[in-house]
């Protein structure tokens, strides 16, 4: 996995509250990086957009999302009628946010690979483990089979984990031998002696 950025608070206290993005603000790189290092100065896209943030009745935070161009991350903002961030949380992954239908798919996507990879596996301590599309479309109504995008997009989700390997016509776990149960040896490609596929 990649470094992202973060905060680490000291002695943290963590108070869930429910927002939603009214509007994305995406800034130059060089002012969105100032408005990170300096949140609390007054912003005249903050100002222009004070109508759209504010706690409603049910609890949940109308904010604005300010991200930067060729930045990732974010930051959400309800300023409660000034023009600073009076209330803040930085987003590491902007994005996901924007769009419900991208976080929802990266959110499916996420749960899959780890089902995958960790009944793989469990499954593998007899040589290899796979799933085909057409079971993966059952387990979660994502169509890989017909989605060229959707397959490359899984592939290089669960390639980022040590025990995968993939084939064209499904996704194939062969584990390094302290990642399967009860499997000692482990067999390459170019080995004589060919291990019995589970499959999902």
């Amino acid at each position: 996995m990649n470094p992202i950025k973060m905060i680490l608070e000291h002695k943290p206290y963590f108070k869930f509250c429910q927002a939603k993005v009214e509007k994305t603000i995406r800034l130059a790189d060089r002012d969105f990086e100032d408005f990170l290092q300096n949140p609390m100065d007054y912003q005249e896209f903050i100002k222009e957009n004070v109508d759209l943030m504010h706690k409603d009745e049910t609890g949940v935070y109308h904010c604005l999302l300010v991200t930067g161009e060729g930045h990732r991350d974010g930051v959400l903002v309800e300023a409660e009628g000034y023009g600073y961030a009076r209330y803040a949380s930085y987003v590491p992954d902007a994005a996901a946010l924007a769009y419900d239908s991208l976080s929802e798919m990266g959110s499916r996507l996420a749960f899959l690979v780890d089902l995958f990879v960790t009944e793989g596996a469990a499954a593998a301590s007899e040589g290899y483990w796979e799933a085909s599309f057409e079971k993966i479309r059952e387990q979660s109504g994502l169509e890989l089979g017909e989605n060229p995008f959707l397959q490359e997009l899984m592939a290089d989700m669960i390639t980022e984990r040590p025990e995968v390997c993939i084939r064209r016509d499904c996704f194939s776990v062969r584990c390094r031998p302290e990642l399967c149960h009860g499997r000692q040896e482990d067999f390459s490609d170019g080995g004589q002696e060919k291990a019995p596929v589970q499959s999902m």
